[in-house]
């Protein structure tokens, strides 16, 4: 049984037909296919398409530090949907405040309705059943799977965007009260794979969490290991991980840009996108200093910085 939905025009979905050595999944170049169970196949083989990419961060057994890296930005207007949200995050937008914080569980409420397990944990410096509005929070970490299918959900009011291993795995692109989206990633290899979520509040209540689905179908929170769920750390073995570099400011000077940011573990690699979700580029080579020149070439774009290598 195969479900398909169609979201805008031009894309379509090609199914080949099942045969006794398994069955193929394949998809043209202007679409995208989503398998979210076991496909049929010898030994439970499963069958994705050629473009499927996910990337490890760190074998299995490296994780260190457990928690979640929380980035929590303030904004003086309005934030309405994951684009705006991802904006802000890049500093495209005005930042009134902004905070950084380790936090055990992705389990946050601010006042309406909460979500599945209604711990109400404010978030990062906001107090509990207050109606605070007009904010973002990034959360980057490492999150440790074994190699198979993994369900997960994020309840939220108002959306998010989850990814793990730069694969998106669910989003809600749009405003409303809290709900569930839920997804699933196909993981080929037991490892540490990193981990993010953007996450926004524009009005009215606001809560956030971030849960895995057991096998049962029961609901546990991410990192809470003690019941089954798995584990995640802001650093691994290596040198991954740890405080992300966070950009303090975006100046016009001349013909360039100047990019200031602070926190992070020297080099840096400063990179820029043409779109939020492109390809980014590197500008440069790592540097141990935390500023860097960008010329400007007259498009609009996004910047970030990385650890370098």
């Amino acid at each position: 049984e195969v479900t398909w939905y169609e979201r805008g025009g031009g894309n379509n979905f090609e199914f080949v037909q099942w045969t006794d050595t398994g069955a193929a999944l394949v998809n043209s170049a202007a679409s995208t296919v989503k398998v979210y169970q076991n496909a049929p196949g010898e030994g439970g083989a499963v069958f994705l398409p050629s473009a499927y990419q996910i990337e490890m961060a760190a074998p299995a057994g490296s994780c260190l530090d457990p928690g979640f890296n929380v980035r929590f930005v303030k904004h003086p207007g309005g934030v309405g949907n994951l684009t705006q949200c991802e904006e802000l995050l890049a500093g495209l937008r005005p930042i009134t405040s902004e905070n950084l914080s380790v936090q055990p569980l992705l389990d946050f409420w601010s006042s309406g309705g909460q979500g599945n397990f209604e711990s109400g944990v404010p978030y990062p410096t906001l107090q509990p059943d207050v109606d605070d509005n007009h904010f973002a929070i990034e959360v980057t970490g490492f999150i440790e799977l074994t190699a198979g299918w993994h369900m997960f959900g994020f309840n939220s009011d108002d959306g998010f965007g989850l990814d793990i291993g730069g694969h998106r795995v669910c989003e809600f692109v749009d405003g409303r009260g809290v709900a569930d989206t839920n997804g699933s990633v196909y993981i080929p290899q037991t490892g540490i794979y990193e981990l993010r979520v953007a996450h926004w509040e524009g009005e009215g209540g606001a809560a956030g969490e971030l849960y895995y689905i057991n096998p049962d179908a029961t609901f546990v929170l991410v990192n809470d290991t003690a019941n089954g769920a798995p584990a995640v750390c802001v650093a691994v073995e290596g040198g991954g991980g740890g405080e992300a570099p966070v950009i303090t400011s975006i100046e016009v000077q001349g013909g360039n840009v100047v990019v200031t940011w602070e926190g992070g573990t020297a080099p840096y690699q400063v990179q820029v996108a043409d779109t939020i979700g492109g390809a980014w580029s590197n500008i440069g080579a790592p540097t141990n200093d935390t500023t860097a020149t960008i010329p400007a070439d007259g498009a609009a774009g996004f910047i970030r910085v990385v650890p370098g290598s």
